[in-house]
């Protein structure tokens, strides 16, 4: 926790204290990817609240067509959890109901939003990986070679750099350490919910049954899609540092100013990139890793269920 409100104080002085360049090219790049972000997130919301809708009114639907259809009244829960003590009892059922209901709100909103605080400081991140680029590549335009290291104004501006650069690999690391684990978490697990949600939408027959399965399937994919897109996204900001200090005019300064680049063009080459716990990198390939493996163990499900 309090790495996170680090993270949030650092990116709200980032903004608050914003000195650098703001160009039309600069703020529409950030409000592509914030519309992006903002769909986004309005869609796996909707997804979550139909998903723990169905959930909560689909057993009492089911109830309700077998007492009209059977004349017994079988009362169900959404979700199966063994109980100490009767939970279908007539006078205790209606608040296990409404706990489990409140339980799946909860859990689901309690996920949300910490991933949301991940996307959305990965976006800013990256918009300010932008910036640092366009930095780089016209920081040697409007000062004159001939001065070379007596330009105090150019070696101000790559100190400026270089420290802006490691201010947001800090930030990175923050991300990291606070989301290593759960996104672990997350790999490991989102195979089998995919691939289990999956054979439910296509092996239960009963419709009612099956609705609250299809939200939560969408859901899954598109949470564990996002993660592996920012990841991705991230690591592709970080990378494009070597090629902007490349597309800089460093041939025409003095070689003693141009040094000043190689610690940054160093720190380039090994980009950073946000990990499952160190175990794997978390990107787009991540991503049909982890789709195509939820997709053989759904083939295996399947295939086991019409043979038997």
């Amino acid at each position: 926790m309090p790495h996170a409100y680090s993270l949030i104080h650092e990116l709200t002085l980032l903004y608050s204290n914003e000195t650098r360049l703001v160009s039309d090219e600069k703020t529409k790049y950030l409000q592509s990817h914030m519309i992006f972000l903002n769909r986004a997130l309005k869609i796996l919301i909707t997804l979550d609240s139909i998903g723990i809708v169905a959930f909560s009114i689909g057993p009492i639907i089911i109830s309700i067509s077998q007492y009209y259809t059977t004349g017994k009244l079988n009362l169900l829960l959404p979700f199966f959890i063994l109980y100490p003590f009767d939970a279908f009892n007539i006078y205790v059922w209606p608040f296990i109901y409404i706990h489990q209901v409140w339980s799946a709100v909860l859990a689901v909103f309690t996920v949300l939003g910490p991933d949301s605080l991940l996307y959305t400081s990965c976006v800013l991140i990256n918009e300010h990986f932008y910036q640092l680029k366009q930095e780089i590549k016209f920081i040697f335009d409007e000062h004159d070679p001939a001065l070379g290291i007596h330009d105090n104004a150019l070696k101000k501006k790559l100190v400026n750099v270089v420290v802006f650069h490691l201010q947001l690999i800090r930030y990175l690391h923050l991300i990291e350490t606070i989301y290593s684990k759960s996104t672990l978490c997350n790999v490991l697990t989102s195979s089998l919910l995919i691939c289990f949600t999956g054979f439910n939408v296509m092996a239960v027959d009963n419709l009612v049954m099956v609705m609250p399965f299809i939200p939560f399937l969408l859901m899954v994919i598109g949470q564990i899609f996002l993660l592996c897109y920012y990841g991705d996204l991230i690591q592709e900001s970080n990378e494009g540092l070597s090629e902007a200090v490349y597309s800089s005019t460093w041939y025409k300064v003095r070689s003693p100013v141009a040094k000043n680049l190689i610690i940054l063009l160093i720190r380039a080459q090994k980009p950073f990139k946000i990990t499952a716990y160190g175990f794997m990198h978390i990107n787009i390939a991540a991503f049909t890793r982890i789709m195509s493996t939820s997709w053989s163990y759904f083939a295996l499900l399947l295939s086991f269920n019409n043979n038997n």
